[in-house]
């Protein structure tokens, strides 16, 4: 049974959802037929049609063609694969400007030759002669998603790892972890969320002291190139100058420890972080956040596990339960950086469960509307 041409449905195709939101910006080549040597005048119908390079699977879209537009066809070819160019299974390859014999539409969207109003009895134009290359075009693939690692500033031990990622997924969260030559298995985790071009960096979260080797594995399955710190891993120590006599020197007040800072959205210790922290994952657009130290201090269990770790140690560390920071970040790392010096690191990326009895369970639709994950810091003393 022909396809109908008429207002209420022709031919609309497998892909008449981006037809019906894009025709209305279609580009229109001429308000009636036009001729030439080697062309065909054709009619598009009622919808307007999407325009392609790869017919064979509908990819490599290009303009569309408006409803009514009049356009020159070179020739058509059979590929009945998309099922909606059947029954006869014909694409024209359309000669006018911008297509340009680039771009290829289904024969039967075309009035070909048919009235208007109807009746409605052609799917193709048999007077468009068959195309003499058979084979469909080809597209070029996308550029392989790549990670790239290079050694970094100087961390609390070692160097920090200095991360790059291109050709990813745009705007999604790509897991990374790290690795050297003695935690060949990974000893870090974390997420970077990718912008609009698939590119990610960062330079903020690992650090080794380890080695010889260094590298990244991104999604479990993108491994980065191999890189061997250089330089010291720390300031050489400096050798006080040789004494004729033993000496006492003077009593001294030991100078005051300055411990790593870092760089974000600062949150003062104020209550209820948990309802500030789940703000900043809806509307604050992935920007980092910099935790008061007192947060962290002000907890005497807290406070007497990070001392019990060695000075360039890290462990995790979970908040009791029914506590205010178990539910703005649940658990998160410590690093003991040197005698007096702490570091907090986490990667915020919001559980609703973890919230159940403390917020509306349906809050967390919101999560699909403009939410990004973060990264969390903050250090001091103990």
């Amino acid at each position: 049974m022909p396809r109908t041409k008429d207002p209420r449905g022709r031919s609309l195709k497998v892909f008449v959802a981006t037809i019906a939101f894009t025709s209305l910006s279609a580009v229109v080549v001429s308000s009636s037929p036009s001729s030439a040597a080697t062309t065909y005048s054709e009619q598009e119908g009622h919808y307007g049609v999407n325009t392609f390079t790869d017919y064979h699977n509908a990819s490599g879209e290009g303009s569309p063609i408006a409803a009514a537009a009049w356009v020159q066809i070179t020739c058509k070819v059979y590929d009945p694969t998309i099922a909606s160019v059947n029954p006869d299974g014909y694409w024209y390859q359309i000669a006018s400007a911008p297509w340009n014999n680039q771009y290829y539409s289904p024969a039967n969207t075309f009035m070909n030759g048919d009235p208007w109003n109807g009746p409605y009895t052609h799917n193709t134009d048999w007077n468009v002669p068959d195309c003499s290359q058979a084979p469909p075009p080809t597209t070029t693939p996308p550029p392989s998603a790549t990670v790239t690692l290079a050694q970094g500033v100087l961390g609390p031990l070692g160097y920090r790892y200095d991360i790059t990622l291109n050709n990813f997924a745009v705007s999604q969260s790509v897991s990374i972890e790290c690795f050297d030559s003695v935690s060949t298995s990974g000893f870090y985790n974390f997420t970077l969320q990718t912008d609009s071009a698939g590119h990610a960096y960062t330079d903020s979260y690992c650090y080794s002291a380890d080695g010889p080797n260094h590298w990244v594995i991104a999604n479990g399955t993108v491994t980065s190139n191999t890189v061997a710190w250089s330089g010291p891993a720390a300031p050489a120590p400096t050798t006080p100058p040789a004494t004729t006599q033993p000496t006492t020197p003077p009593a001294t007040t030991p100078p005051s420890e300055q411990c790593e800072q870092f760089q974000g959205v600062y949150y003062a210790d104020h209550g209820l972080l948990y309802l500030v922290m789940l703000h900043h994952y809806l509307y604050g657009g992935g920007q980092p956040v910099l935790l008061d130290w007192r947060y962290f201090s002000s907890s005497t269990a807290f406070s007497s596990f990070a001392q019990s770790l060695n000075v360039g140690a890290l462990a995790p560390y979970v908040f009791p339960q029914d506590s205010d920071l178990f539910f703005s970040i649940g658990h998160f790392t410590v690093y003991r950086t040197s005698d007096q010096c702490y570091a907090i690191h986490d990667y915020y990326n919001f559980d609703p469960t973890s919230l159940a009895h403390k917020l509306y369970l349906p809050l967390w639709l919101l999560t699909y509307v403009g939410a990004s994950d973060f990264a969390v810091n903050s250090s001091g003393k103990l």
